[in-house]
């Protein structure tokens, strides 16, 4: 069983090395998937090679971008602000180029179920964007 390449975490298109990490990895692009409504974070339904799809990886995940392009891939939903912040975290934990420092699937269940299980306050703010 393979995983779809808009799923497949950079280290699969590089070496096809598998570990925690890419679970992580698909997790947080089928999450933002459910999100946003966007097919995928990165335009890799239409690029036909993995070196492209890398390097669009690479371009918006590079240290001096990765904020605003977390900030732009997060405004794409409708979020309560505390929902906004809690997303970014993630997103930016979870979708790090190296594996070994991306957050663990467990503290992204726990991240997770906080918004669970604290709910909507009455003074939740939506953002719409």
């Amino acid at each position: 069983m393979g995983i779809p390449r808009i799923y497949a975490a950079p280290e699969i298109l590089m070496n096809g090395a598998i570990g925690p990490g890419v679970d992580t990895w698909a997790f947080a692009i089928l999450a933002h998937c459910l999100l946003t409504g966007d097919e995928a974070v990165f335009g890799w339904a239409w690029l036909p090679k993995e070196e492209e799809i890398l390097e669009e990886i690479a371009s918006a995940l590079g240290s001096s971008k990765e904020e605003k392009q977390i900030d732009k891939w997060v405004s794409r939903g409708r979020l309560l602000r505390h929902e906004y912040d809690g997303w970014k975290f993630l997103l930016k934990g979870m979708l790090k180029l190296d594996p070994m420092e991306r957050m663990p699937m467990n503290l992204a269940r726990d991240v997770l179920s906080g918004w669970k299980y604290n709910g909507f306050s009455s003074s939740s703010q939506i953002i719409h964007l």
